[in-house]
């Protein structure tokens, strides 16, 4: 049994993110169950362990018996055998075993009677039990309502999104629909009299209300009680209903008085529509009896196909997973059902990761049209809760992609051309939002033979997938990330993360793998890491690839030019730039040399996002908490373009790499402080300057600094705050916006179900990139600063302004206003979500689809555990041990030396009082009056020589081929554009196949990667789904 596994025998393993036993299983066995079950032979487990050694995406793998025993593979602790656990209840083990699609009603008699104690128990309490093991045993294609009655008949009410949708209408058997009607059930209470007609037609106007006339129907009836109205009444309501719709009545009779007193009429009343009285006098067995109705729909067959279940978010840390089962049949008879367990993430981690260009994608769709992986929708790797699933036609809405998702529907395949918007996100999505392009797209579809499962891609026409030239290899160029498997590194403390100080590390995306599931839930070895070294710096060519796609070593060898130049920055710039990084698509090096989280892709990232909207530009972020304790910093990114011969660039061309750098916020105070126009003080006149984005989001303000000052260097106060918060400046915010200089704009957020809006400042909308707001002993001068995607702004006040407090008001996530002139900070309305349905009502002016926001999990460094109290902290002239500020102790945040201060105090006093502790009072000598770019250009110097990389990052584009031999997997293609081979190699379905009474699984198999060309006219798609069958023996 699982609650006796021996602890001992137990290792940890990553995939589980638990201890397990994998070379046994364990039972797990209800109380209905008999102490002399049968058990799984040797047999299965030797199936199940050669699974688990050939398939590193598969999770649990497990056998439901029909006697009510879960046999469990890898065998784990459970910490108490739990006698209430059955595997017949389960949804994967209801749906494999009973797969046609239902219309469920549920009707609970609720009347004073059931105040009627069981075992110590009442039996309403009884019946929640038994009615919450039917809302999880519904199928994922059911539609399902629930019925309370007494002396009146009542469905769920919802909230003013749902109001009409669990009171009137059947729901989809989601997540967020089941778990709204277990909340209903566990809310009823008893009282009043039993009224089975009320409840009998408020049953049938679910019916009446939702059109699904190809669908068995089902209403399960409980009473405990006689009923008080009379028999004639309560058969005429029936069978009226049957004359519109027909259905299936089962009724359960609970305790012996109404089985004695009652049971006839219940009895007659399954019968009048071919259902079937149960009998329950011994309410503990209530539970077993209701959660077995759907073996009335069983499907027999030896040849039934595997079903997935609604993908669920695991509470044990997993992530969103899904059941993939199938029973097991034999004579006839259903013995139970077999199921593994497997991340979306796995299972969709060739789509997830599928690169073809900058504005090409992968998708898939299930068998309702549900998109279950869109780049518009967060990755499975992100998924916190259970998901809310969108129709794919809400995230393609071209009207010419109908034909494509009606194809994709029945299960068709092919590929069309037409023009579909794309999705660009600006940078952050709560501060800078998305903005659209249209994009002439090529569509492939085909179905991947998984319930109903297709894939889908989107090529973009001249989308191309650079490669670099092939670089030279050399030795000392390649540090993985994973800096405590390198003894050799010196190491130290480094605000609160341990780096190698002196040395960039190489960290790869999951995009850089062939494999990328196998990267996520393994660990890597010491062997493989060196394998990776070996490979990266192989001089002669002597080394196997060890599962890289094309391309990631020479990316690799190209930016290790970054490192040289990094090193050799001056020092006196180097004090206040905290990392530095240059990333492309599968990788990123950074100094100093940190260990980083296996899902970190620089390519989710917002400041690459940012660069990637503003090519060619360079950008800085709102101030933000450094994840490894350096305080607040704000990021400059810039793009890196493929190199050519004249060395002059447009946002056409193609990018090969971002570069990035985090700065202290006093270093950007400092620059912004030395801006001549700033300096303009008089008696007359006080003048003050500060940063915001084209969101009208601040980057750097005055009064920043000294908030970071009191707060440690941390201050969340003044993270994401917009000009129509701050005050004073939110006189300029709405002076923009009455003007029509700063617009407002929306996106739908499906993840949130909402509509998120946020401003949008145009510098084409300004006079040569100025604009000048004057009010009484007041002026705004708005500077548009050049090739960026900031604006400085003059502040000149003359006299007292007296209390102007915030014009547009008080800020609140939920918007006050629904205008397009409404002076009020970025903020959400509810968006119009048809939960029974599914269905989003968009609006009519259709805003796009708002891009995934950046999860959490991807800022943590992952893989050292070890004990870093041997190290010492990073050069003394990097930080302080500790600083006391007004009596608040600082380490390693807020206290760091600066070469200009030539002493260890806190940033903020050696920045304002410079002259006082000698510094240098020219930190940004050469600025002018005219120079309104140079503080931008002050802060990219200390990385802007990798500017010059590029011209030795000369990339080519893959050309395609002159011709091309046809074969089965690969058909001939012209030379016009690019194309896609969507021959299918292998299956999503880790199907069990027979061997000698045995279970085994296929791992999947996709392979994206093909020759940029375009199929011809006879294009169309291989597949060869393997065969199915399923045995277990005893």
């Amino acid at each position: 049994m699982c609650c006796n596994v021996d602890d001992h025998i137990l290792e940890e393993d990553v995939r589980f993110q638990r201890k397990v036993d994998s070379k046994n299983f364990c039972d797990i066995a209800s109380g209905l169950a008999s102490q002399h079950y049968e058990r799984l032979n040797k047999h299965v487990l030797e199936a199940m362990k050669n699974n688990f050694a050939q398939v590193t995406s598969l999770k649990w793998q497990y056998f439901g018996s029909e006697e009510g025993v879960l046999s469990l593979y890898p065998s784990h602790r459970e910490e108490k055998c739990n006698k209430l656990y059955d595997p017949r209840f389960r949804p994967w083990y209801a749906a494999a075993s009973s797969p046609l699609a239902k219309d469920v009603v549920l009707v609970l008699d609720t009347s004073g009677s059931m105040k009627v104690t069981h075992q110590g128990r009442t039996l309403m309490e009884i019946a929640k039990e038994a009615a919450s093991t039917v809302l999880t045993t519904v199928n994922p294609l059911d539609m399902i309502g629930v019925v309370a009655f007494s002396t009146i008949a009542r469905t769920p009410t919802g909230n003013k999104e749902t109001k009409f949708c669990y009171s009137t209408h059947l729901a989809n058997a989601t997540p967020q629909n089941t778990k709204y009607l277990h909340q209903f059930v566990d809310s009823v209470t008893e009282g009043g009299s039993t009224f089975y007609a009320h409840a009998l037609r408020k049953a049938f106007t679910f019916f009446a209300n939702t059109n699904s006339t190809d669908r068995e129907r089902v209403v399960l009836f409980l009473t405990d009680g006689v009923p008080t109205d009379t028999p004639a009444v309560i058969l005429s309501t029936i069978q009226t209903e049957l004359e519109k719709n027909q259905f299936t009545l089962i009724t359960f009779g609970l305790g012996s008085g109404v089985v004695s007193n009652g049971g006839a009429l219940l009895k007659q009343m399954s019968e009048q529509t071919g259902g079937e009285f149960v009998p329950v006098e011994d309410p503990s067995k209530l539970r077993n009896a209701m959660g077995l109705y759907y073996s009335r729909y069983a499907v027999l067959s030896e040849s039934v196909e595997p079903v997935l279940s609604i993908p669920y978010y695991d509470q044990l840390g997993l992530g969103l997973v899904t059941a993939v089962a199938t029973p097991v049949i034999t004579a006839g008879s259903l013995l139970g059902v077999v199921g593994i367990d497997m991340t979306m993430a796995d299972l969709l981690a060739d789509v997830t990761y599928f690169q073809q260009g900058t504005l090409s994608y992968a998708f898939i769709m299930d068998s309702r049209g549900r998109a279950m992986m869109h780049p518009l929708l967060p990755k499975p790797t992100d998924v916190g809760a259970d998901p809310v699933f969108v129709d794919l036609r809400n995230l393609e809405r071209s009207a010419s992609f109908i034909e494509v998702y009606d194809s994709m529907l029945a299960g068709g395949n092919g590929s069309k051309s037409f023009t579909s918007q794309r999705v660009i996100p600006k940078g952050s999505l709560l501060t800078e939002g998305v903005t659209t392009i249209d994009v002439a797209t090529t569509y492939y579809w085909t179905p991947i033979g998984v319930a109903g499962f297709s894939l889908g891609l989107a090529i973009a026409d001249g989308d191309l997938q650079l490669r670099l030239l092939p670089q030279t290899p050399k030795r000392d160029l390649f540090t993985y990330h994973e800096i405590e498997r390198n003894p050799s590194l010196q190491k130290c403390i480094y605000y609160t993360q341990a780096v190698a100080e002196n040395t960039s590390v190489v960290k790869f995306s999951p995009s850089a793998f062939l494999n990328s599931y196998a990267y996520i839930n393994t660990d890597e070895t010491d062997v493989e890491v060196s394998l990776y070294k070996q490979y990266m710096e192989d001089t002669v060519g002597v080394i196997e690839n060890p599962g890289f796609v094309d391309g990631v070593r020479d990316d690799m060898i190209a930016a290790s030019a970054a490192e040289r130049l990094w090193l050799k920055a001056p020092k006196k710039a180097s004090d206040s730039i905290i990392w530095r990084y240059i990333a492309s698509k599968n990788q990123i090096r950074i100094l100093p040399g940190k260990s980083s989280n296996k899902l970190y892709s620089s390519t989710e990232r917002t400041w690459y996002k940012r660069a990637m909207a503003n090519k060619g530009m360079t950008t800085l972020s709102t101030p933000y908490e450094d994840a490894f304790g350096a305080g607040n910093i704000i990021t400059l990114s810039h793009t890196i373009y493929e190199g050519n011969s004249g060395g002059n660039h447009g946002t056409d061309d193609e990018v090969v790499a971002v570069m990035g750098a985090d700065f202290t916020l006093e270093y950007i105070s400092a620059l912004l402080s030395k801006y001549e126009p700033c300096q303009q003080q008089s008696e007359d006149q006080q003048t003050s300057c500060f940063l915001m984005d084209t969101s009208g989001h601040l980057v750097m303000h005055p009064d920043f600094v000294q908030e970071n000052a009191i707060n440690c260097g941390v201050n969340e106060d003044i993270f994401q705050r917009h000009i129509t918060e701050y005050d004073e400046v939110s006189l300029l915010a709405k002076g923009l916006i009455e003007q029509g200089k700063m617009q407002r704009k929306a996106c739908i957020d499906f993840e949130k179900i909402q509509y998120h809006y946020f401003w949008e400042i145009e510098p084409t909308r300004l006079s040569d990139g100025v604009w000048i707001e004057k009010l009484p002993s007041l002026e705004y001068e708005m500077v548009f600063v050049p090739d960026t995607n900031v604006f400085i702004v003059i502040t000149r006040k003359s006299g007292s302004l007296g209390h102007t407090g915030n014009s547009c008001g008080s800020c609140s996530d939920t918007c006050r206003f629904n205008s397009s002139q409404s002076c009020e900070c970025p903020c959400n309305i509810p968006a119009s979500y048809g939960y029974c349905s599914d269905q989003f009502q968009l609006l009519l002016d259709d805003w796009p689809t708002c891009t995934p926001s950046l999860k959490a999990h991807a800022n943590l460094a992952s893989y050292s555990q070890q004990d870093h109290s041997s190290y010492g902290m990073c050069g003394t002239d990097k930080m302080c041990d500790v600083y006391s500020n007004n009596g608040i102790t600082c380490r390693q945040k807020n206290c760091i030396w600066l070469s200009e201060c030539s002493t260890c105090i806190s940033r903020f006093d050696c920045l304002q009082n410079h002259d006082e502790f000698g510094c240098s009072a020219s930190v940004a000598k050469g600025l002018t009056s005219g120079a309104i770019a140079g503080i931008v250009i002050a802060v990219l110097a200390a990385v802007s020589s990798v500017v010059l990389y590029l011209i030795c990052c000369r990339a080519k584009k893959t050309a395609p081929p002159t011709s091309a031999a046809a074969n089965a997997t690969s058909p001939a293609y012209n030379t016009q554009n690019q194309a896609v081979d969507l021959s299918y190699r292998g299956s999503y379905n880790p199907a069990f196949v027979n061997q000698g009474g045995a279970l085994s699984a296929p791992p999947p198999a996709f392979s994206p990667y093909t020759e940029k060309t375009a199929p011809p006219s006879d294009f169309h798609f291989q597949e060869n789904p393997p065969s199915y069958a399923a045995s277990v023996a005893f």
